[in-house]
């Protein structure tokens, strides 16, 4: 695989990543609208105003945050495997070349006189 096919299929897969602020992150005005959603959906799960919609309030922040943290383990993984890859093709390409490098080789006959029919031949590889 080349390095091109190799760096776009990264650049594929770590376009799908998204990254979501924590409420420590977000600003005065991201920090409200994320209340809304969080108001939101749990009144779409039915939650009355007063403690229960505190609690499922809490319990929503609670699951976005769990998701953030193995959305962004997940990411570290993915970046290390992708490392690993990188470097073991590398590796790989670097014994390539040293196994595969050209060899030339010079054959040079011997008789044991001129225009005579050869009895050894001598050959050098480097």
């Amino acid at each position: 695989m080349s390095r091109f096919a190799l760096m776009l299929c990264a650049i594929l897969a770590l376009g799908g990543c998204q990254t979501t602020k924590s409420p420590n992150e977000m600003s005065y005005v991201e920090l409200k609208q994320y209340a809304a959603t969080l108001v939101e959906r749990c009144r779409q799960e039915g939650a009355k105003e007063g403690p229960e919609m505190q609690a499922c309030i809490n319990q929503e922040a609670r699951a976005d945050e769990t998701k953030r943290a193995r959305s962004e383990q997940q990411r570290r993984a993915f970046g290390m495997a992708l490392a690993n890859a990188s470097k073991s093709y590398g590796d790989s390409l670097q014994r390539n070349a040293y196994t595969n490098r050209p060899v030339n080789c010079t054959s040079t006959a011997h008789s044991t006189w001129v225009g005579g029919t050869p009895s050894r031949v001598n050959t050098t590889c480097w």
